[in-house]
């Protein structure tokens, strides 16, 4: 993971316990969560969801797939809005 995130980037991303990572945006977190993803090599079962906030606040998650999602639980019917890279 990476070191201390830069605070100047608008959102960062916490994959569970790890350090959060400073990101420019929705499509950057999705990437660099799914660097992270392969990188750890867990399954589906194992690598917990991103979480991407904006000051201070959850405004997105991240599927194991990279997709993001609104911030609140998944619903039948809900459509991500950013496919992964």
């Amino acid at each position: 993971m990476s070191s201390t995130p830069k605070m100047d980037l608008p959102f960062l991303l916490k994959i569970g316990r790890n350090q959060p990572i400073a990101v420019g945006n929705l499509a950057e977190a999705s990437i660099t969560y799914q660097i992270e993803r392969d990188r750890a090599g867990d399954g589906y079962r194992d690598f917990p969801e991103g979480r991407v906030y904006r000051d201070d606040r959850k405004c997105a998650r991240i599927s194991f797939n990279g997709r993001v999602w609104q911030a609140r639980p998944w619903r039948t019917g809900d459509r991500p809005f950013l496919e992964a890279q």
